[in-house]
């Protein structure tokens, strides 16, 4: 049970502070036993680095007469990468919750964060695929209803029934691959997958997150901004960038190699260009998101599992910082220095190593756009870090330090997930890649900002105007939105006809509707006869 124990206490404490909210208890109790639970868990993730606990397996327990679908769980290197960089991002959006008592904050969402981290945890420690599978859905279903929940416009419902639609064909296509995956291996785990079930799976991730093809699942945020609204925008893809180490060494076969990464290429230049551009950190989250899942995804496909690793480490937590600075001062932005140096790629940095490893792999022509979407993640992050926020004028000086200890922390877990997971490495021959994006990044950060007495608008403005140009051509061409008007149209479509139809046979003359369908139903089962 210890390999399921943070999971559970992350359960058990969502469902006592619900408790404590209907006793009324008093509303800062249930906050410190959310930060107290999350500090104890963090503290057993942590541990679970060297104290791996054995695996947790449930054999059979559907009670199937034929082969079962075992729930098997397991702490390896890989899961444990996972999981802390899972906790530690859960512990930050906790810690820095009294920063957002007056607006989106209550016990409630701290509930919901608990209950979203446990499943999430129990999603990356999964490795069979019915666990796999069970968990993905559990994901997928609460992240609709919340954004059900929270949707706004008609447009943004438009959104969610199309971005669940595509999860849902990545779970499908997750089952596929899991199925020919048993065909070769009996007794199938996430480390047995054979090339072709690869392949199959290599596709699910792609479309759960938004990648291949290129789509962005929520364009709108609604209500969902920081908190909790970053919790449930990181569950879905950590679950699945968890899949990317696993995959085999020629899941993708090479004749279709060069068109893979050129998809791949397309995403992560348009996803870092609209980054950089958005209007702030949360409206470009799901840039953010896509940019940096393409370069994990390349990385993958190329063969470099442990680059793909970093990629993936630096998607769930290199802007994660700046997603929770809701309150700023100029001397606050000090405690996002050490995500931003994390992700420069300079030699020794995660990022430093991720381009080692991806290089060290071969060069790709993917390989320089995805130096370009760095680029622009970079200068992106600076952007928004220096942007206005709210004033921390109301701050008590416990609140001040649990705002800044769980941003401080977020910051550093890259550092502390990539040293013992073995990603950062000491100089390699490819130590210049990483260094040439650093310095790209800092000199477009001087050349694009204000200096003294000129507005950022004006300054930005030759700059914004021509990526903005490019990205709207790459969004009008490859982020699908036609295809989402089509499959919108065709429901629109279908649900007025059955509403007709429904009206039809509820008015004063449906019983001679139906009496005429029933006859001509009869008259075509007997074949048109006499």
């Amino acid at each position: 049970m210890l390999t399921l124990l943070p999971a559970l206490l992350l359960l058990l404490s969502s469902v006592a502070v619900l408790v404590l909210r209907r006793v009324k208890s008093g509303f800062g109790i249930g906050w410190l036993v959310s930060a107290l639970t999350i500090l104890l868990v963090w503290g057993l993730v942590l541990s679970y680095r060297w104290l791996i606990p054995a695996p947790f397996v449930l054999d059979d327990w559907l009670k199937l007469n034929g082969p079962g679908l075992p729930l098997r769980f397991v702490w390896n290197p890989v899961s444990w990468t996972f999981a802390f960089a899972v906790i530690s991002l859960l512990f930050g959006v906790l810690w820095t919750t009294p920063a957002r008592f007056e607006s989106q904050s209550s016990p409630a969402t701290w509930s919901a964060n608990l209950a979203l981290g446990g499943v999430t945890l129990l999603a990356v420690i999964a490795s069979s695929p019915a666990a796999v599978l069970i968990f993905w859905g559990v994901i997928d279903f609460v992240e609709l209803g919340f954004m059900a929940l929270a949707q706004n416009s008609a447009r943004q419902s438009g959104e969610i029934v199309t971005a669940f639609f595509f999860r849902f064909l990545g779970l499908l296509l997750a089952v596929a691959a899991f199925a020919i995956g048993s065909l070769d291996t009996p007794n199938l785990t996430l480390e047995t997958l054979s090339p072709r079930a690869g392949m199959w799976l290599l596709g699910a991730v792609g479309l759960r997150l938004g990648v291949l093809p290129l789509h962005l699942p929520y364009r709108e945020e609604g209500t969902a901004r920081r908190g909790l609204g970053l919790t449930m925008r990181m569950a879905g893809p950590a679950a699945a960038l968890l899949m990317l180490p696993y995959l085999p060494a020629g899941t993708i076969p090479s004749g279709i190699q060069g068109l893979t990464l050129a998809l791949l290429s397309l995403a992560a230049l348009y996803g870092s260009s609209r980054w950089v551009l958005a209007k702030n950190e949360i409206e470009g989250r799901p840039f953010w998101l896509i940019a940096a899942a393409a370069a994990a995804v390349i990385a993958a496909v190329k063969g470099a599992v442990t680059a793909s690793l970093g990629w993936s480490l630096i998607l769930l937590i290199g802007a994660s910082p700046l997603f929770l600075f809701s309150h700023r001062e100029p001397l606050y932005r000090v405690f996002l220095l050490p995500a931003w140096i994390a992700m420069s790629g300079l030699p020794l940095t995660p990022a430093g190593s991720t381009w080692s490893f991806s290089l060290a792999a071969g060069f790709e022509f993917a390989d320089l756009v995805t130096a370009v979407a760095h680029t622009f993640l970079l200068v992106g992050f600076i952007r928004h870090s220096l942007s206005e926020g709210l004033p921390p004028v109301s701050f008590e000086p416990w609140m001040r330090f649990t705002y800044l200890t769980g941003i401080a922390l977020v910051g550093v877990t890259l550092w502390v997930d990539g040293l013992a997971s073995g990603l950062i490495t000491g100089f390699s021959p490819f130590w210049w890649a990483g260094t040439a994006v650093a310095v790209l990044a800092a000199g477009l950060s001087l050349a694009i900002f204000p200096r003294r007495g000129q507005t950022a608008e004006r300054k930005e403005a030759p700059l914004g105007g021509s990526i903005q140009t490019a990205a709207g051509f790459f969004n009008q061409i490859f982020s699908l939105s036609w295809v989402y008007a089509i499959l919108w149209g065709l429901y629109s479509i279908l649900s007025r006809i059955v509403l007709a139809f429904t009206a039809v046979l509820e008015g004063e003359g449906g019983v001679l509707w139906a009496v005429l369908l029933l006859a001509l139903l009869v008259s075509l089962l007997s074949g048109g006869g006499t």
